[in-house]
């Protein structure tokens, strides 16, 4: 009764507030505001399909027949019916191997905050990891310390937000059609490490305790139905604001923008501007206590360790030419930086990230989680799950045909270790924390990674000219960048 009760006052207080749109409430959307301007010609569907290749009653049965004659199936069958297909086709490994696994002889030992949420964005997630850990090391903290997520989120989405109106604006006079992908998905949950640099250069960082995750931060999925649906109204409004009075369409927009910015304040809560000072007090693990006065933008500044402007992406995508500059064009921020990487082949990427490890730097990588991973076991192998035992087949797909085809579900994790076989001097398995696994599923969200998974699965790493060859440096310094096609991305 109570969530039913908020939720009726969040819509009364967004919706209802005269507030926040001021002169601009009596806008009326048109009914026929989606029918401006279509460029596609109207066409006449064939109501009578003769192609004679359809599935009928024969084959069916037949199937069908072939079907229940294999013990086999029925067995399977009833397996899949009780539990999850990924436990089924697991290959548990024996103890042993499963102590192998975990050695690691190049260890960061970094720890992992245990108050930390699932965070939708990824990439902030694994960042917040990354630079709570610099300071639980400089101030000599426990695990409960954590940097405020929810912090970085918010602005995230004001800026995203005003970026979506921004390019509304812009494509006013567009053919709805051509906008409507851009309406249909105002804010991408999921973006890039450009994003988070561009993000914690502006507003810093604050811990979390000056900035707690509340409930709506950890279920964050109304909240963004509401700002996803507001957010294609004003898109709408905007469009048919600039064919009758284009001069009001920028006072319009900034008036968006702060019901956006009420609309995460009532969930998330107020957080400090960038330049605000807060008071951050702590007890480190001898049992002092500490006090600071201090901005985000301060904070980051001077206590997290990270030049995050000498950072970019390398990427191995057999789609590309290699030792290419590649991006997407999108951009998270007005005037924010273009989203681009190096593509290198996969033993660059992989030398990149042993010197990285080597001199004590944590790896953030982006990774596709779909295909042979086992979380029961915390395992990211090729080997870790067999689709033949219950399909009679295997996935086939190589890393260029995934991408082609379009990848599945790519998450950003963060590598902490490697073991390097000492005969042959190579990489055997790495280290992976992932934030998005949370301690539930065991480990503190820790797995293996196997080398050949790596291989197979990793398509980007964020480095440093430290720990690449001047070859790769001097073709992001050059910042010639080759747009990659909207299909492809």
């Amino acid at each position: 009764m109570q969530k039913f009760v908020f939720f009726i006052s969040l819509f009364v207080s967004v919706f209802a507030s005269p507030v926040q749109e001021t002169e601009f409430n009596d806008i009326q959307l048109d009914d026929n505001v989606g029918d401006l301007n279509i460029t596609t010609s109207h066409k006449f569907l064939n109501l009578f399909d003769d192609r004679v290749n359809v599935l009928d009653n024969n084959l069916l049965s037949a199937w069908k027949d072939d079907f229940i004659q294999s013990a086999k199936n029925n067995l399977t069958q009833n397996a899949f019916a009780q539990s999850p297909i990924d436990a089924l086709i697991s290959k548990n490994p024996l103890k042993n191997k499963m102590t192998e696994d975990w050695l690691f002889n190049v260890d960061l030992n970094i720890s992992v905050s245990t108050d930390d949420p699932r965070q939708p964005n990824f990439w902030i997630a694994a960042a917040c990891n990354g630079f709570g850990n610099e300071i639980r090391n400089k101030f000599n903290l426990d695990t409960k310390f954590g940097i405020s997520q929810s912090y970085l989120w918010f602005y995230d989405q004001l800026e995203k937000a005003n970026n979506f109106l921004e390019l509304i604006i812009e494509k006013s006079g567009d053919p709805f059609d051509i906008v409507h992908s851009l309406i249909s998905q105002p804010i991408n949950l999921q973006d890039n490490w450009t994003n988070i640099i561009d993000l914690v250069m502006k507003y810093g960082l604050v811990p979390l305790d000056v900035f707690p995750d509340n409930y709506q931060a950890q279920h964050p999925d109304k909240l963004i139905f509401i700002l996803t649906q507001k957010l294609k109204e004003f898109a709408l409004k905007i469009r048919q604001l600039a064919q009758q009075d284009a001069d009001k369409v920028q006072e319009y927009k900034e008036s968006c923008l702060q019901t956006v910015f009420n609309i995460l304040a009532l969930t998330l809560g107020t957080p400090p501007k960038p330049d605000d000072k807060f008071v951050w007090e702590f007890i480190d693990k001898e049992g002092k206590f500490n006090s600071l006065s201090i901005s985000p933008t301060e904070f980051y500044l001077d206590h997290v360790a990270v030049d995050l402007g000498s950072y970019f992406g390398i990427m191995n995508d057999p789609r590309f030419d290699l030792n290419q500059l590649y991006g997407t064009g999108d951009k998270s921020m007005v005037n924010g930086s273009v989203a681009a990487a190096v593509n290198v082949g996969i033993d660059d990427m992989k030398n990149a990230a042993l010197a990285m490890l080597q001199a004590g730097q944590p790896v953030y990588f982006l990774a596709d989680i779909e295909v042979y991973a086992n979380v029961a076991f915390n395992l990211f192998d090729n080997t870790a799950v067999d689709f033949s035992v219950a399909f009679d087949f295997n996935l086939d797909l190589n890393k260029k045909q995934r991408l082609l085809t379009g990848s599945g579900k790519d998450v950003v994790m963060v590598i902490t270790g490697v073991h390097i076989d000492p005969t042959s001097d190579k990489p055997v398995r790495w280290k992976v924390q992932a934030s998005w696994a949370g301690i539930e599923i065991g480990g503190e969200g820790w797995f293996s990674m196997s080398d050949a998974w790596f291989e197979g699965f990793v398509t980007t790493i964020i480095s440093t000219k430290d720990f690449v060859s001047n070859d790769i440096f001097n073709i992001w310094q050059k910042q010639e960048v080759i747009s990659i096609p909207d299909i492809l991305q």
